[in-house]
C-alpha cells in the first residue's frame, strides 16, 4: 500500500513513542482552575479572585471576576485598580499562550491507533473508483473518517485538501497488512504475522512533520487486529467478500491536530520513503466548505 523501507524487525509491542519537538496539548482544555491574588494592608490578607472556566466541553475559556470574599472596607481605590489590572494582564497572558500552543498540538495518544484503524478500513472498504489507493485518484484522497476529522491519504502524497473550520487533520505514513492474498508478502495471516508485516515495510525511523513551519509532534502507533469486508470492485481486483471479513494490521507515524484557522496552510512530512523523501500538502480552511 506504500512504498517498502528495508530495516531490520523490531520486536515487541508499540508503547505510543514519540519524536519531535513540539510539546504535545491535549485537544481538551483544562477545564477548570482558580488563582488568588493577595495583598496585604495593615491587617489580614486582601484580594480578589480570577475564575476561569468554559460554558460547555470544547468551547473556549472566559475570563470572570469573582469576590473571594475577603475584600475589606478599608481597600482603597488605587489598591482595587491595581489588582484590576493585574488581573487582566495576567488572564491576557494565559490566553496567549494557550492560543500559541494549541494550533498544532496533538490529540492524547490513546486515541490515534483507532483513528488510524478507521483510516485503513475506509480505504480497504472503498470501491476502486472512489478510492486514491486505486483508480479514484487525487479526486478521492482527502478521506473523511469523521464530521470534523479530515486525513490526505494516497500512495505518493496528497497536492491539497480543502475543509471547514473546526476540522482536524489526521496526518499519518503507515503501512498495513491484510490477510487478501497478496498484501501480506511471504507472512503468515494471524495477528502476530500481519503486525511483524506492517511494522517491517513501514518506516523504521521516525519522519518529521511541521506546519506552516512550526515542528509537531509525532507518535509512533499500531492498530488492533480490525476486520473489513472487500466491496465489489475493490482495490484488490478481486471478488468481494463473503460471509467471512478480511482482517488487517497497521502501523503507522502519526499526529493529529488541533483545527487551523481560516486560510491556507502547509504540511511537510520528510523523511518519508516518496521520491524526493518529503510530501508536501496543502490545507485551505474555508467557512462554509
Amino acid at each position: 500500500m506504500a512504498d517498502p523501507v528495508d530495516g531490520s524487525p523490531r520486536a515487541g509491542k508499540i508503547q505510543g513513542r514519540t519524536a519531535g519537538t513540539s510539546q504535545e496539548t491535549p485537544g481538551d482544555p483544562l477545564g477548570f482552575r482558580r488563582v488568588f491574588c493577595g495583598f496585604r494592608r495593615n491587617g489580614p490578607p486582601v484580594g480578589i479572585a480570577c475564575r476561569l472556566e468554559r460554558q460547555e466541553c470544547g468551547a473556549p475559556w472566559k475570563p470572570r471576576l469573582e469576590s473571594a470574599g475577603l475584600f475589606r472596607s478599608n481597600l482603597g481605590g488605587l489598591m482595587k485598580r491595581f489588582v484590576t489590572r493585574a488581573l487582566i494582564v495576567m488572564v491576557a497572558i494565559l490566553g496567549i499562550v494557550l492560543a500559541q500552543v494549541a494550533p498544532a498540538s496533538a490529540t492524547a495518544s490513546k486515541k490515534l491507533p483507532s483513528i488510524l484503524g478507521a483510516f485503513w478500513t475506509e480505504v480497504l472498504e472503498t470501491p476502486s473508483a472512489q478510492n486514491s489507493f486505486g483508480s479514484g485518484g487525487a479526486a478521492f484522497a482527502c478521506w473523511e473518517l469523521h464530521p470534523n476529522i479530515v486525513s490526505p491519504g494516497a500512495p505518493a502524497g496528497v497536492e491539497s485538501c480543502t475543509v471547514k473550520p473546526g476540522t482536524k487533520i489526521f496526518v499519518s505514513i503507515s503501512w498495513e497488512c491484510s490477510t487478501v492474498p497478496g498484501d501480506h508478502f511471504d507472512y503468515g495471516t494471524d495477528e502476530a504475522d500481519l503486525r511483524q508485516c506492517a511494522r517491517d515495510h513501514d518506516l523504521q525511523d521516525p519522519p518529521t512533520f511541521t506546519v506552516d513551519g512550526k515542528s509537531v509532534t509525532v507518535t509512533e502507533v499500531e492498530t488492533p487486529e480490525e476486520s473489513f469486508f472487500l466491496p465489489v470492485g475493490n482495490i484488490f481486483d478481486l471478488p468481494p467478500t463473503g460471509t467471512t471479513p478480511e482482517r488487517f494490521v497497521a502501523h503507522g507515524w502519526v499526529a493529529l491536530l488541533n483545527p487551523l484557522t481560516p486560510g491556507t496552510h502547509t504540511i511537510v512530512l520528510s523523511g518519508t520513503a516518496t521520491p524526493g523523501g518529503t510530501i508536501t500538502t496543502t490545507i485551505v480552511v474555508t467557512p462554509g466548505h
